[in-house]
């Protein structure tokens, strides 16, 4: 009989105690008073005192808030662990048919998990985000927007639910529920602008400015078959500034926040739709969909292997195979495989973003630098990352390896 609770429990204090360590690292650097030789090389002019220790500061807020988090989430996850309130959620949850008792207990686990975030996120964003200046947002729209979020979360996980109750007696457990979850992805990456991006923010055309002619006119060079180019009213919420583009076939919509807008001038606007270009030009959204595939593929089959094993369910106090309960405690014991995927994963993104920042510099305005400087500023974004940590956790290289890198080509160039 395989040790379950034995082994979760060993693997949950191995995680938590991981995740603080990566947290201490990066949690020490806050501390540092002086800009670094390295962000003064690349920043130059760009970075003074007090902007830095302004992201230092809001960053060691945020870091202390997160050493709490971590730890009142690992209280929690033991006491889940360690008593029967598992079963008693799915006790209390039960109907006539196992189908409903499964659906019900999702939305109460979602709920109990939901409430208990609540206080962070308030915190964060009234209190930390609002003293750095960085929150725009008002409690009305906050309580809006979570509801809105823990509904559509909840639709999410009803239906992985039901895929999960139907396919789970089949003899292809794991190649049933990877196609439908796949099917999922790709339907949400397509409904995501035209449906859901609505829902939280407002969309609306471009007019016709110096803005959209330039990049028109750029994408036009470069042959990407450009749909419509959007605006959301991003500053109504947050300062940050970011631009994507939607869809995964045909001509694309360009997605703009406002405060990109705000923030760069048409020659920097133009560089970063161009770094969004690259990623189109180097497939790598299906590059990603791909590796995401596989991952998915194998993390069923570790499931599929396990989750009508009787001792899962007996050994956390059932008397019967509960399916949804067994899919979430598995995934406990796939933190270890899930760390070494992600570095495996992260470091494949980093490349990508070295190509799209290549992309851009070589059919830009030679302006990705200072518009990536400037949204750093805005954004309020970290200067200093702890090297470990970030090779990990970071999809994307830090700021001062990204222009280095940018500042590489720009020099090769002008050499040829």
């Amino acid at each position: 009989m395989f040790p379950y609770w034995t082994s979760i429990i060993v693997l949950t204090i191995l995680t938590t105690l991981f995740e603080l360590y990566k947290h201490y690292r990066q949690h020490k650097l806050y501390y540092i008073k002086e800009i670094p030789k390295d962000v003064k090389d690349v920043y130059g002019d760009s970075i003074d005192q007090n902007e830095f220790e302004k992201s230092q500061n809001y960053h060691l807020e945020l870091s202390k808030v997160s050493f709490i988090r971590l730890t009142i989430s690992f209280i929690i996850n033991m006491y889940v662990l360690c008593s029967p309130i598992l079963r008693n959620i799915w006790e209390f949850s039960t109907t006539q048919h196992q189908f409903l008792t499964s659906l019900l207990f999702i939305i109460i686990f979602d709920f109990i998990s939901t409430v208990i975030s609540i206080p962070f996120k308030l915190y964060i964003t009234f209190v930390i985000r609002e003293k750095y200046g960085m929150n725009n947002m008002s409690i009305i729209v906050f309580i809006k927007d979570f509801i809105k979020s823990f509904i559509l979360e909840t639709i999410l996980n009803l239906v992985i639910t039901t895929l999960l109750y139907f396919v789970s007696e089949t003899q292809n457990l794991a190649l049933y529920l990877w196609i439908g979850v796949m099917t999922l992805n790709i339907i949400i990456s397509l409904i995501f602008v035209p449906f859901i991006i609505p829902l939280f923010y407002k969309k609306t055309p471009l007019q016709e400015d110096q803005f959209k002619n330039e990049i028109e006119t750029k994408l036009k060079e470069v042959n990407f078959p450009l749909k419509s180019v959007s605006v959301i009213d991003a500053s109504s919420k947050a300062k940050e500034g970011n631009a994507f583009f939607s869809g995964l076939f045909g001509k694309r919509d360009l997605v703009l926040f406002d405060t990109l807008m705000t923030t760069c001038s048409s020659d920097e606007l133009v560089d970063i739709v161009l770094h969004e270009v690259g990623h189109c030009k180097h497939y790598h959204i299906f590059k990603l969909l791909g590796i995401q595939s596989i991952q998915f593929f194998v993390i069923f089959k570790f499931i599929e292997f396990f989750l009508l094993d009787e001792a899962l369910y007996t050994q956390f106090g059932f008397d019967q195979k509960v399916v949804v309960v067994g899919f979430i405690l598995l995934q406990s014991l796939l933190e270890p495989f899930m760390e070494i995927v992600s570095l495996g994963i992260n470091f494949i993104s980093r490349n990508f973003e070295y190509q799209a920042d290549a992309y851009a510099t070589k059919h830009g305005n030679h302006q990705l630098a200072s518009a990536l400087i400037k949204l750093q500023k805005n954004n309020l974004s970290a200067y200093v990352i702890d090297p470990f940590v970030s090779t990990i956790e970071n999809s994307h290289p830090n700021l001062v390896e990204r222009i280095q890198a940018i500042n590489k080509i720009i020099k090769e160039m002008r050499n040829d």
